[in-house]
């Protein structure tokens, strides 16, 4: 059982590159979501108080 514990060992180096793309992706996600509602809100607004989308 002992055999298959070095198999699941993460060096801190590889750790750490997983921890930035797992951040990284999780920021980039929360970015294009708000840039959409962003955009259907100034769509569908009236007034030009509704801030558009940034290109970017």
């Amino acid at each position: 059982m002992s055999h298959f514990y070095h198999l699941a060992y993460i060096d801190p180096g590889t750790g750490s590159v997983i921890l930035q793309a797992t951040i990284g992706a999780v920021a980039g996600f929360s970015y294009a979501v708000r840039n959409r509602i962003r955009g259907f809100i100034a769509k569908f607004s009236k007034g030009s108080k509704a801030e558009k989308p940034s290109k970017g």
